[in-house]
């Protein structure tokens, strides 16, 4: 009797263990290196205010330069984007926005909207109460 009340509390507890989900979400970001110091980052827009969903894409490019060793950068234009090769799509739509940036590895001190990432990250971060 002990081994049928043991082998129906086995088949129970197996029955009721979760399985986990597969996220099946379409990515909310995708990133293209252009260049060894070129960081491109496409990001869905996922918020009603534009500015939060360009600070948020901004700093996905920030980030993933900073992971790469570059603690300077500078935000390119899309005028100088779109005058490369590879860029077939607009640089932002109903449902995305991209951001370019350069990344640096020091402040050469010439150019005038150079900035620091930490500094950047941090303050867009402490903006939204985003984790770190």
């Amino acid at each position: 009797m002990k081994i049928i009340i043991a082998a129906f509390i086995c088949i129970l507890l197996l029955s009721c263990q979760t399985q986990p989900v597969q996220d099946d979400t379409p990515a909310k970001y995708e990133r293209t290196r252009l260049a060894e110091d070129i960081f491109e980052v496409k990001c869905k827009k996922l918020y009603e205010n534009p500015e939060k969903n360009s600070d948020i894409c901004i700093l996905n490019a920030i980030l993933w330069a900073l992971e790469n060793g570059y603690p300077y950068f500078v935000e390119l234009e899309p005028e100088f984007i779109e005058t490369g090769e590879g860029h077939p799509e607009p640089l932002s739509s109903e449902q995305w926005l991209r951001k370019t940036i350069w990344g640096l590895y020091e402040n050469p001190g010439v150019l005038r909207f150079m900035y620091d990432g930490a500094t950047v990250a941090e303050s867009i971060s402490n903006k939204y109460s985003l984790d770190k």
